[in-house]
């Protein structure tokens, strides 16, 4: 502030503090020189400086804020800037993934394609496969049948051709002996097992527990010199009779029941034998 701008704030602030003892004639003093009119008034020299300091402070303070407003100013640019550089490093990885994300799909997509010809010509290796053995089964069916008419005379051969029958359909089971593989067919048909027992009043852990047997049986019993196969009742007890029976039907194979009891006789032929109707039901199923 200049002096004269600061004698007349002064001045003025004066006449408002004498303005009830100001006369006529003072009114009009006040219009002389701000200087002459403080020494009239005899304005205490304190009251001068406690206002300069006044001004002094709310000047000093003015220019804080000014400062304090340059720097908040300063501050808030340096955070944009910062913003910015923030908003750049993020475009540039969002473009990165979708670089590497349109560079993953373009690999899928190949993967899909080459995994798609795969099945392709897994599918045609699998339909050729299926289609040879379709065209082996009459031939692996007239073969069955050959050995069948030559080779089946006997209960004996009759299990030994179920048997491989068996393992044709199931290669794990060939190392397992006959009356293993023969007990397993059994547990894998129990349902049939069980229907069939019932419709002909038999126990069926009974007729499981002579299955373990039949084959080796059937090495040491007399079967007769027929070019077919018979069940003689004298050589195999009810139990016997039933699953060697459920088996052959089972496996197609044709059978003769001869209940002829009378072993004292040695001279009587098997062809003499009186075939009987078998004693129990197998239409169950």
């Amino acid at each position: 502030l200049t002096s004269r701008a600061l004698r007349h704030c002064v001045s003025s602030h004066l006449r408002e503090g004498v303005a009830h003892k100001s006369t006529e004639k003072e009114n009009q003093d006040h219009e002389v020189e701000d200087g002459k009119l403080i020494t009239e008034l005899n304005v205490p020299k304190n009251s001068i400086n406690d206002y300069l300091a006044s001004l002094k402070r709310k000047w000093i303070a003015d220019e804080k804020m000014l400062e304090l407003s340059a720097r908040t100013l300063q501050y808030s640019q340096m955070y944009i800037q910062d913003l910015e550089m923030i908003h750049d490093k993020l475009q540039q990885i969002l473009e990165e993934k979708n670089n590497r994300i349109n560079q993953l799909k373009g690999e899928i997509e190949q993967d899909v394609q080459t995994i798609t010809d795969n099945s392709r010509n897994v599918f045609a290796k699998y339909k050729e496969i299926a289609d040879q053995k379709k065209a082996e089964h009459p031939l692996r069916a007239n073969k069955a049948r050959t050995y069948r008419l030559e080779k089946i005379c006997d209960i004996k051969a009759a299990l030994e051709y179920i048997w491989a029958l068996i393992l044709s359909k199931n290669p794990s089971k060939r190392r397992e002996s006959i009356d293993a593989v023969l007990q397993w067919w059994f547990e894998k048909n129990s349902e049939l097992l069980q229907k069939t027992c019932e419709a002909n009043e038999l126990n069926v852990e009974s007729v499981k527990a002579c299955v373990a047997g039949l084959y080796d049986a059937s090495c040491k019993r007399r079967h007769g010199r027929e070019y077919r196969i018979v069940i003689f009742a004298e050589y195999w007890n009810p139990n016997e009779v039933f699953a060697l029976a459920l088996l052959l039907k089972h496996h197609d194979l044709q059978f003769t029941y001869s209940d002829t009891t009378d072993t004292t006789d040695m001279t009587v032929t098997d062809v003499d034998r009186r075939d009987a109707k078998f004693p129990y039901d197998l239409s169950a199923k």
